[in-house]
């Protein structure tokens, strides 16, 4: 599908990446190195998980009517949280939160056509790739690369699908934005109004949480 309405997604795994280190500076007795390699460890083993076929049936904590979420998704997502400060049990709940969010509004924006197309998600991935590594902090991105174990192509390479789920979503997002302001409502209301939206997607898929 085409995209509907041109929307500039951020650096977005970099952005979370240093945001996760200098949350993690500060709860955690680790170096800045030493996070960011366990930070590539965790994103190794996101990767390797998208890559696996169907998942199984003893894998699968959480059934939607349109997505299912395994705990093999939970847990990396919650490992991000951990370093960052979270304790365990909280950071198992809001995994399960972000994560059922996230696939709820994507699966909403690709229903409504905001799906963006693979032609603009390369482009952003080329662009995004230019700008980290000419950054002043190149070696903290390349200590990441190191606990990732891959090269800088091959990082960039394994994000498209990430991105294409955020840029989707994003899209989604600017063109109800768009669409509430043009309606004449007023600018500080539209943070509630998509709160109760992403409220109202995620009630629209009949959440089971099997375990947990």
């Amino acid at each position: 599908m085409l995209i509907k309405r041109k929307v500039v997604f951020p650096l977005l795994i970099i952005s979370l990446i240093f945001f996760l280190v200098i949350s993690a500076l500060s709860a955690v007795a680790l170096t800045k190195g030493e996070i960011l390699s366990k930070l590539g460890l965790i994103e190794r083993s996101r990767i390797n998980s998208s890559t696996q076929a169907e998942p199984s049936e003893a894998d699968v904590v959480v059934k939607a009517n349109n997505f299912v979420i395994t705990n093999t998704e939970l847990s990396i997502t919650g490992s991000e949280l951990e370093l960052s400060g979270y304790n365990p049990e909280k950071a198992k709940d809001k995994a399960v939160k972000i994560v059922i969010e996230k696939k709820a509004l994507y699966h909403a924006a690709t229903v409504a056509g905001y799906t963006v197309s693979d032609e603009y998600v390369q482009k952003q991935i080329d662009e995004n790739r230019k700008a980290v590594e000419s950054s002043y902090n190149r070696d903290d991105y390349e200590t990441f690369l190191q606990g990732l174990g891959m090269t800088s192509e091959e990082y960039w390479d394994s994000q498209f699908e990430t991105l294409k789920i955020y840029g989707t979503i994003s899209n989604h997002k600017e063109a109800l934005k768009n669409e509430y302001l043009d309606a004449g409502e007023p600018a500080d209301g539209w943070d509630t109004y998509y709160d109760n939206y992403k409220k109202s997607v995620i009630k629209e898929e009949d959440i089971t949480i099997i375990k947990h």
